[in-house]
């Protein structure tokens, strides 16, 4: 069982990403996998109000995955399978048996419903992530999605009304995953490259997962059977256009941008010693 991890913070076009490759015909992306209880539970729950109800939709556009009929035969195949539900699993289970059983049904489901190989994991926890490379039975293989963090900053500005505190995340969540990542093979993805040459980044990234790159990637991915959990409004995007968006630019002034350069030193430090190193190393080349 394959499973591509995509990992880094919100709002760096980790949705982009996990889109792209889910256009693959090889591939299932479902989004943040950790989120799955929380979507499940919902309909069940005698009073579903007391949930969070933010990203409840499928990408699809069913009000819940219990209409969504991907997720309906995914819930199958585990009740055929497993004699379990989609509320019944635990993904973030603490019980480390627990957390490798749910998981692994869950992929299995996922692959074996749509007839393929890889299923990608965009939940971008590096806890998770952790827990999932140790996993006996999964090969993980981990992409680093980074942005630049005044770009990061700034989507966050315009959301949130904060400037330095995603800039503080930034660093941490680099250290985070230096100290992970550093001596293991992993894809490094800069979003400005994903989205200002989108084919020639998707054919480096299909390369080093060790599959052909398809066209549809790049030129067709938005009406693609897409069922992603969470993640922003590309997941349900209608047009396949792709565009380089750095309104940063213009929003952040010269102090604003000192101030985010000067604090995330740090993590721009360690993300391009990880990067220098992996980056440009193919699959099999790097693991041998």
């Amino acid at each position: 069982m394959k499973v591509i991890y995509v990992t880094g913070l919100g709002r760096s076009g980790t949705t982009l990403l996990d889109v792209l490759l889910n256009a693959h015909s090889g591939m299932a992306g479902v989004g943040e996998v950790h989120k799955l209880r929380g979507f499940a539970r919902l309909q069940r729950c005698k009073n579903p109000q007391s949930i969070d109800r933010i990203g409840n939709s499928c990408a699809c556009g069913a009000e819940d995955i219990w209409q969504c009929p991907f997720w309906t035969r995914v819930n199958a195949e585990l009740e055929e399978r497993y004699g379990r539900r989609l509320d019944d699993l635990d993904l973030e289970a603490r019980n480390r048996a627990t957390f490798r059983r749910d998981n692994y049904e869950l992929f299995a489901a996922v692959a074996a419903v749509k007839g393929v190989d890889y299923v990608v994991d965009s939940s971008k926890r590096v806890s998770r992530l952790r827990r999932l490379l140790k996993h006996p039975d999964l090969e993980v293989i981990p992409v680093h999605v980074m942005r630049n963090p005044k770009g990061r900053a700034n989507s966050v500005r315009r959301r949130k009304g904060q400037i330095f505190r995603p800039t503080f995340q930034y660093s941490y969540r680099s250290l985070r995953l230096f100290a992970l990542l550093f001596k293991r093979l992993h894809i490094v993805v800069r979003y400005e490259n994903l989205a200002s040459a989108p084919e020639e980044e998707m054919r480096r990234i299909m390369k080093q997962i060790g599959l052909e790159f398809e066209p549809a990637q790049v030129n067709d991915w938005a009406s693609q059977d897409n069922h992603n959990l969470a993640g922003n409004g590309v997941r349900a995007a209608k047009s396949s256009e792709i565009a380089l968006r750095e309104t940063w630019r213009e929003d952040l002034s010269l102090a604003q941008r000192a101030g985010i350069d000067l604090l995330s030193i740090p993590g721009r430090t360690l993300n391009w010693l990880k990067e220098l190193r992996w980056r440009w190393a193919g699959h099999e080349a790097a693991s041998s």
